[in-house]
């Protein structure tokens, strides 16, 4: 998660497999995933996602963001409240959502979607449904 300032200051990370959400094509999971301070592992807040895999000939990764809470300062140069918004990436593709403008240590994206569409997706599934 950046901060949409000057600079784009990361905020905050956190990664996870999309093969899980892959066992089970059309099934939306709700989760809340930690997120972890930039340039250390100290987790710093949380974002809700609503993530769904839909196999098709092109492989979609569909994330609902739903709200970000207890996010990092945005350092130095923030005069203000974060800005944040969040960048996924599905191998070498990336999406990125709307600003959060002003949100401060808590964000509501009311369920904005961001999705990816990769051919690698596709191919990973077919192996996995193999196994």
């Amino acid at each position: 998660m950046f901060d949409d300032n000057w600079t784009d200051t990361l905020l905050c990370h956190s990664s996870l497999s999309v093969l899980k959400f892959m066992k089970k094509a059309y099934y939306t999971h709700d989760k809340w995933i930690d997120l972890k301070v930039a340039g250390g592992d100290d987790m710093n807040g949380k974002i809700r996602l609503k993530v769904t895999f839909e196999p098709a000939k092109v492989g979609l990764l569909r994330i609902l963001l739903n709200s970000a809470t207890n996010l990092a300062d945005g350092g130095a140069l923030n005069f203000d409240k974060n800005d944040p918004y969040v960048q996924a990436s599905l191998g070498n593709n990336k999406c990125r959502s709307r600003t959060c403008d002003n949100a401060g240590a808590n964000a509501n994206w009311c369920g904005e979607e961001v999705s990816e569409r990769s051919k690698r997706v596709l191919i990973k599934r077919e192996r996995l449904e193999e196994r």
